[in-house]
């Protein structure tokens, strides 16, 4: 019985990461606009025409009609698909782990990478990072620091309080000091508030390697960006990175610290 529940689970999961992706670029395109997320319903944004429900089945509209409008023919931003196909293998990922670190874990993570990605999203197409999701990601930290006072998790509460010391710190003094020797922002102030929510999330273990993965990711990406364009000055987005190293820290980010630190 318990198998089939977790089988259930998994199988849901991913339908619902799809949907909710599907939510998630309604959050990308909107929230930048200053647009109502309940609203409205889904349009082209090129021809204005709506979308009928038949057209907006999450994943397979998109390859049904090949990417474009069924009324105009103009093509959609395949960011739309690659949302929704993210989210519903996050969604599953992270029910996969409910074997090992519980159901509410899963559940709460899977909220996370929602916001996770939206950040990544509106940070790389507008260059910014949205407060609202900040304080659901932070919000889920907070929950999780109250439940573990309760019951016994895999990451503790002061784990948790930690993490969000170390990133406000870090991250804080990062941009603190860039500010007083550069007379600029090294990382944005939005970057800092993103990553002490996650660090709330994460824990003092999973911060750390989430921060080490975005470092090692960008370093890598924006050197072969600068030699391939040479574009050494030009300014990216660093949020994707950051979300790309919180969304690898809630997977394996406890577990590849205790392995390291089981070698001292």
């Amino acid at each position: 019985m318990d198998e089939f529940i977790y089988i259930y689970f998994c199988v849901l999961s991913a339908a619902f990461g799809a949907v909710f992706g599907s939510f998630c670029n309604v959050l990308i395109y909107r929230v930048p606009r200053g647009e109502s997320v309940v609203k409205g319903g889904s349009h082209c944004t090129s021809c204005g025409q709506p979308i009928k429900f038949y057209d907006n089945i999450p994943v397979v509209s998109y390859i049904v009609l090949r990417g474009r409008c069924r009324h105009c023919k103009q093509k959609f931003t395949p960011r739309y698909f690659i949302v929704e196909v993210l989210c519903m293998l996050l969604w599953l990922g992270f029910a996969l782990l409910a074997k090992r670190f519980g159901y509410v874990y899963s559940i709460c993570c899977m909220g996370v990478s929602l916001c996770v990605v939206a950040v990544a999203f509106t940070d790389y197409e507008n260059g910014y990072i949205p407060d609202r999701y900040n304080v659901v990601i932070a919000a889920f930290g907070a929950f999780l620091c109250v439940y573990g006072i309760f019951a016994e998790t895999y990451v503790s509460w002061q784990s948790r309080l930690l993490g969000l010391a170390f990133s406000v710190l870090f991250y804080g003094g990062a941009y603190a000091v860039s500010k007083w020797i550069f007379k600029r922002e090294g990382i944005g102030f939005g970057d800092v508030k993103f990553m002490a929510a996650c660090g709330l999330f994460l824990g003092i273990k999973a911060a750390f390697v989430a921060t080490l993965a975005a470092t090692i990711t960008a370093s890598a990406v924006l050197v072969t960006l600068s030699v391939r364009r040479g574009e050494k000055k030009k300014e990216y987005p660093f949020a994707p990175f950051l979300g790309a190293g919180v969304i690898i820290a809630a997977f394996v980010g406890e577990i590849a610290a205790n392995a390291y630190l089981a070698l001292f």
